[in-house]
């Protein structure tokens, strides 16, 4: 997408980013945890990490979670040894039937496919 040069340059002087690799994103959900004792999935860790880059003294920071840490097992074990385990409410996922539909790839495919499931249709 092209996006003209005033608007980007705009954007650029209200919004701040942050990318993270790897190596520092483990770094960070460590560093949350041994501060905190919260275990910040990668996604909203690199939130966590922006707002401390980027805080600005007497402005209040919020940083809300993104995704569950047990999404991430294997990141989470790397970075602080710990295996999170799934909520309550998913506790038996890897036990339950599987169901997905195939649909062709195509636009008004995907569309039905979805009004179907939303309407109570078939999404086996």
């Amino acid at each position: 997408m092209d996006i003209p040069a005033e608007a980007w340059e705009r954007a650029r002087t209200l919004f701040s980013g942050l990318a993270l690799d790897d190596a520092q994103t483990e770094a960070a959900i460590r560093s949350v945890h041994q501060r905190s004792g919260y275990l910040a999935d990668p996604h909203s860790v690199i939130g966590i990490e922006a707002g401390r880059r980027f805080r600005q003294p007497g402005i209040p920071m919020v940083a809300e979670a993104t995704a569950h840490p047990a999404k991430f097992p294997d990141a989470m074990v790397a970075a602080t040894g710990i295996h999170p385990a799934l909520p309550p409410h998913m506790a038996d996922l890897f036990e339950r039937r599987e169901r997905y539909r195939t649909v062709p790839a195509t636009q008004d495919a995907i569309k039905d496919a979805v009004r179907a499931a939303l309407a109570g249709g078939n999404t086996d």
